[in-house]
């Protein structure tokens, strides 16, 4: 069956059995961010980003995902789509510009934000389980501009990363948080 979904914010058709899980199309198809793990939808290693919500696509069957978006971790790391969504941002600020993408270059920022984040926490992105931690990350911070550590680990306590115990996670996204902050102050002022 045909389903058409925007994948990493280009209009894709899928050939699947609807009742097929995501994640095999998305392996099938050469995205390799997810990986294919516990298949219970509690190692974050087939995360991916539906609606701009994070979900197990080991558990969305294909069907779901019709006229809707996946976003995997491959969006985050291309040049060429930040590219676009930079000079679609510069677009979309001319009057009567419609933009052609959902996600903004403040969602690229954030996504380098965790990374630092991460970074600073020591947490090590092993290539397995990271569009769970990130996109956990991403979706905490996307909306919450100040986090408390109770209601991250509202969101991360079911995460079963093989790498990265949940304190460290939590002390991650936490330094994430904080260096948005930083960096949000920065602009700020430069723009006083």
């Amino acid at each position: 069956m045909k389903i058409p979904v925007n994948l990493n914010e280009e209009q894709t058709v899928l050939d699947a059995i609807p009742s097929e899980p995501l994640l095999n199309v998305l392996r099938r198809m050469g995205i390799f961010s997810v990986k294919c793990g516990c298949q219970d939808g509690f190692c974050g290693n087939c995360m991916v980003l539906l609606n701009g919500k994070p979900v197990p696509s080991c558990q969305i069957p294909c069907g779901i995902v019709r006229d809707n978006s996946v976003t995997t971790l491959e969006f985050f790391t291309n040049p060429k789509k930040k590219e676009a969504v930079l000079n679609d941002d510069k677009k979309a600020k001319k009057p009567s510009t419609q933009k052609n993408t959902d996600f903004t270059e403040e969602d690229f920022l954030l996504y380098k934000d965790i990374i630092s984040g991460f970074s600073e926490a020591e947490i090590h992105l092993c290539g397995y389980c990271n569009a769970g931690k990130i996109f956990t990350a991403f979706y905490i911070l996307k909306n919450s501009s100040r986090p408390s550590a109770s209601k991250i680990m509202d969101h991360i306590k079911d995460l079963n990363c093989c790498c990265t115990d949940t304190l460290s996670l939590l002390n991650g996204i936490l330094k994430a948080s904080a260096i948005r902050e930083s960096r949000e102050e920065k602009n700020s002022n430069v723009q006083k």
